[in-house]
Formats: structure tokens, C-alpha cells, sequence
């Protein structure tokens, strides 16, 4: 006979039906200001002018003079990182830290997903708005069902003894955030920021005693940025299974000696309350590799029930790896965020994958129709069509005006009169071998082309690299399960399909001065392993997205490192 799962208590039962109570007022009051987004994003830019008078690290424009929007576009340029990347380094590099007012600012490192190392300025009003829409996703999903909410509060994957609030975020910024207000001696303002609740990714000592703790308490619910982490650390139990198993049957002092940890005082107080409960021991105690991957997790997490994570586009290439392991399991995607902000509430009963409103009521957003195009006139968040992409253009509380951010967004509803959207593609600078130009887009459209698939439907792992000998060509390493899906002469057939993405490619391809684009197979191990390297190379692992184009000549050799290891 099955076990009969356990039911929330009264008082767990009444704080549910609270959280519920408030969720609905909150989306409400979000639903309403999604149906006048022309007012709210006036309100949102009247705000971001108005704080910058007070801060010395605005623009040089005279914030304060501006009453329109059109005022405030003829005042700044459209600009991107490169643009303020000199202000940005200096200001990260001096660890400026101010109050003005009751502002404070100090500068995190963005997590390279993008490719490259960012620094981004932080302030109060942002973590206000950033903590504001996370709750939103979070009340929204309690709403759809109030009994992830019930696991979550008492066993997520965080230490014990935490009460975990609603607001089960993923807070890289914002533990920065408090770590600096703290170093200023500023108090704590008055918001419940929960403590950190993620994946682990089992590449820091952090991230190692989360999963000691996800192993000894059991859990109910995963949280984390992308899919990456979470298979890392499923695999990583599995696969040292002996290992864990002993672990956590020490004591704190004994399991610190036995991690070479005892020299890390915050770490100590992270196991001050460690322990494993008599039915967890006997849990893990019956155990074993041997069983089927599904199997030995649905022993070892019987109530394990959601995962939230970004599982679409590049943030999801560990999707169909998960599920493997954990078929029982909903996925459901985080918000779309990224360090400058968060973009959109991801409501996932009612739109695909990844997509929600834009967060009307929180940033000031423009839109270039053309990325690709050398134009300053940008579009407005009622004037964007649905089925179309568009470059995102942001205003933030970070002291970022008209801010390029990289990103292409695709617009597939709308909620109330405001815009749903999701991550489409990143604009990312041209890769080229002999003044031809490719995008990330023209990879990958072929490449969809070749499978015959819509291009956001492209769910294999795939990398482009451009090799130079004996003549300039590209490389597309794909995943060596999707074979099937090519016809019998795909090289050919994909070279085609890039002449015909990029008429600049189709010259010089005519005229012989690079040569045909080619198709290697790998194994799934193989980008695993890739995957791993770069992500330890570049110490991102929570927020780690494969980047499908690969250009620097490090990471080039490293692939190449990779791939002769295996052979």
C-alpha cells in the first residue's frame, strides 16, 4: 500500500491560506498596472529621474528638467557595457560604497553568462523592485498550487533550522548586497530577505554542505538559476554515494575536520544545527547506486515534488537530463532576470516556457525593432506586436539610463494591455573569420533549418568555433544523439542554409575565401565535461549558461583539450 502523504498541520494550513490571501491582492494590483502600461512605465522613468538627483554617480543631464519621455531619449544616448565599462570597472575596483540619502551603492560582479565579465552598481530601490516581482512569481505559483508551498517551508535545499519565506530566492546580488551595507556599518532595512535557497553545485564548500543538507534532511523543492547546477549536483551524489552517505552520519566538528573546513567560522554556523534524523538515517542507510537513477532519488527525496529553475533556451540544456533522473518531478521556470533587473513574472500555467509580463511597474523598458541596424529610434512597451523579437533596452534603479543589455526578447501575449515575453537570444557581438559577420542567430536558424525545427524549439547542445586552417571555416559540434534528425548530407546542407541566413557568408563562400562549414558529433559526456571546465574556469556555476559560440582562444583550447582527452 502506498504511503499516504503527509498533510500540512493547522498552523502551517492557516499561513498557507494567508500567503494565498495576499498573493491575490498583490496580482492583482500587478494585473491592474499591466493593463495601463503607457502610465505605469511614465510613473517608473518620473521615479528612476527623480532619485538620480540625488545621487552624484547620475548622468551629467539635468535629470531633474526632464518631464517627458521623449525629453528623457533626447537626453541620453542608447547606451551598451562597452560604452561605460571604464566608470563601471573603476567604481567596482575602488569598492565605492555611499549613502546618499538612505541610498547605499556598491558594485557585483555579474556572473559572465553572457560571456564576458560585467560589473554592475546596486541600490536599495533595486533590491525593493527586484524582492517585489520575485514575490510576485512565488505568490503566483502558491496560487497554482499550495502544496509546493507547504514542502518548501519545511524542507527546501537550504540549511535547517531556516525559515525559508516565501520569497525563495536565488540571492547572489543581494547577499552582496547586505555584505556591503553590513561593511558600512548601515542597519538592515526592513525586508525579509530570505537565506540563500539554491541547487548545489558542488564546486565550493558552500555548495558541498548544501548538499550534505539536502541529503541528511530530505527536500521537497529545488530551487536554482539554471539546470546546470542541479544535475551537476544529482549526478555528484550518485555517483559518490559511499562518500555522502558516511558524511553525513558525522557530527558538524567532525564532518568541518573531515571537509578541511574548520578554518571557516560562517561555516561552523551553517552546522552548528547539522544532524540527521533517525528516518533519514534508515533511509540512506538502505541506499544504493546500484538502483535505477529514478529509482535511488525517489528513495532518498520521496516528497520531492518541483523544481524552479530557468529551463528553456541555453539555461535549460540539462532539462532532458534531469527528467531522466527525475521523471516524477515538475519543472517550472524561474523569471526571467538578469543582474540589471528582473524582465518578466513567469506565470507557467498560463503562457509557454520562461514567458510573463514584463515588469511594467518596476523598470522602464525600450525596444530596438533592429538590432542589427544603426538606429537610436526605439519602440515603447504598448507599441511592441506580438510574434515579433525585439532588442531590450533598459532603465534601471542601478544608475543604468538607456542601457543595451544584450538581449532579444520575443513577444508572444499580452496580459491585460502589457506585453508577455521570454528570453528569445542574445544580440552578442559578431563572429567572423573573413569579414563575414555571423551572429548567434545565423548559427542557429540554420541549424534549425537543418533539423527542421522552429528555432526556439532547438533543444540539443550545440557550439560553433572558427578554425583557421588549412583555410577559415566553422565547426558545429552537436550533440551525437540528435544524429538521426539530419539528412544524409547535412555539412552541405547546413553551409546552404548559412549562405542563405547571411548573403555576406554566401560571397565569400562563392568566391572560395573560406571554406564549408562542418558537422562534428560529440557525446553528451563530452559537453558535460566541456561544460564543467569552463564553468570552473570562470566560477559561475549558480548562474552558469553554455554559450553556444565559442570564439576566445582559451576556451577554444580548452574544448580541443576536452575532446583529445576522450579519444
Amino acid at each position: 500500500m502506498a504511503e499516504k502523504k503527509k498533510q500540512p498541520g493547522p498552523m502551517v494550513a492557516k499561513y498557507i491560506q494567508k500567503q494565498q490571501v495576499l498573493g491575490r491582492e498583490n496580482l492583482k494590483v500587478f494585473y491592474e498596472a499591466c493593463c495601463s502600461p503607457e502610465e505605469q512605465q511614465q510613473e517608473v522613468l518620473r521615479s528612476i529621474l527623480t532619485m538620480a538627483q540625488h545621487h552624484k554617480n547620475a548622468s551629467p543631464a539635468s535629470t531633474g528638467t526632464i518631464t517627458s519621455v521623449k525629453e528623457f531619449q533626447e537626453a541620453f544616448p542608447l547606451v551598451t557595457y562597452q560604452d561605460i565599462r571604464h566608470q563601471m570597472e573603476a567604481h567596482y575596483e575602488h569598492r565605492v560604497l555611499e549613502t546618499p540619502g538612505n541610498k547605499t551603492l556598491y558594485s557585483a560582479r555579474s556572473s559572465r553568462t553572457a560571456g564576458a565579465q560585467k560589473y554592475i552598481p546596486v541600490t536599495e530601490q533595486f533590491v525593493v523592485q527586484y524582492l517585489k516581482n520575485h514575490e510576485r512569481f512565488w505568490q503566483y505559483n502558491l496560487l497554482q498550487d499550495s502544496g509546493f508551498m507547504y514542502g518548501k517551508i519545511h524542507n527546501a535545499v537550504s540549511p535547517p533550522k531556516v525559515d525559508i519565506s516565501p520569497l525563495g530566492i536565488d540571492t547572489g546580488l543581494l547577499s552582496g548586497y547586505m555584505s556591503a551595507r553590513i561593511a558600512a556599518g548601515v542597519p538592515d532595512f526592513s525586508l525579509s530577505i530570505p537565506k540563500k535557497v539554491n541547487a548545489a553545485c558542488v564546486d565550493t564548500e558552500r555548495d558541498v554542505l548544501l548538499m550534505l543538507h539536502a541529503v541528511a534532511s530530505g527536500i521537497s523543492a529545488i530551487v536554482s538559476v539554471t539546470t546546470y547546477p542541479i544535475f551537476n549536483m544529482l549526478k555528484k551524489i550518485r555517483e559518490d554515494w559511499d562518500r555522502i552517505s558516511r558524511l553525513v552520519q558525522l557530527s558538524p566538528i567532525d564532518l568541518l575536520n573531515e571537509l578541511y573546513m574548520a578554518h571557516r567560522p560562517h561555516l561552523i554556523t551553517a552546522l552548528k544545527n547539522f544532524s540527521l534524523p533517525p528516518e533519514r538515517k534508515k533511509i540512506i542507510g538502505a541506499l544504493s547506486p546500484s538502483l535505477s537513477a529514478p529509482e535511488f532519488f525517489s528513495t532518498l527525496w520521496p516528497d520531492l515534488s518541483h523544481i524552479f529553475c530557468w529551463n528553456h533556451n541555453s539555461a535549460g540544456y540539462y532539462v532532458r537530463d534531469i527528467r531522466e533522473l527525475l521523471p516524477a518531478v515538475t519543472m517550472v521556470s524561474n523569471n526571467y532576470i538578469a543582474s540589471e533587473g528582473v524582465i518578466n513574472v513567469c506565470m507557467h500555467n498560463d503562457f509557454p516556457p520562461g514567458a510573463g509580463p514584463l515588469c511594467i511597474d518596476s523598470l522602464f523598458f525600450e525596444f530596438l525593432e533592429n538590432s542589427s541596424a544603426n538606429t537610436c529610434h526605439t519602440l515603447l512597451a504598448q507599441e511592441l506586436e506580438i510574434g515579433k523579437t525585439y532588442e531590450l533596452v533598459l532603465t534601471n534603479w542601478n544608475h543604468l539610463y538607456r542601457y543595451r543589455l544584450g538581449d532579444i526578447i520575443e513577444v508572444l501575449d499580452r496580459y491585460g494591455n502589457t506585453p508577455v515575453v521570454r528570453f528569445y537570444d542574445k544580440t552578442a557581438k559578431a563572429l567572423t573569420i573573413f569579414k563575414d559577420y555571423m551572429t548567434h542567430s545565423h548559427f542557429k536558424q540554420a541549424l534549425a533549418g537543418c533539423m527542421n525545427c522552429d528555432p526556439s524549439q532547438l533543444s540539443i547542445k550545440w557550439l560553433v568555433v572558427p578554425e583557421h586552417h588549412p583555410k577559415p571555416h566553422y565547426v558545429y559540434y552537436i550533440e551525437k544523439t540528435s544524429s538521426g534528425a539530419f539528412s544524409d548530407r547535412p555539412e552541405t546542407e547546413l553551409d546552404s542554409l548559412l549562405q542563405i541566413e547571411n548573403p555576406a557568408y554566401a560571397r565569400l563562400r562563392q568566391t572560395e575565401k573560406i571554406g564549408r562549414a562542418r558537422l562534428q558529433f560529440l557525446s553528451n559526456a563530452l559537453f558535460e565535461r566541456f561544460w564543467r571546465a569552463l564553468n570552473s574556469k570562470q566560477q559561475a556555476a549558480e548562474q552558469f549558461k553554455p554559450r553556444n559560440i565559442i570564439d576566445d582562444p582559451e576556451d577554444i583550447a580548452l574544448l580541443n583539450t576536452v575532446i583529445q582527452e576522450h579519444v
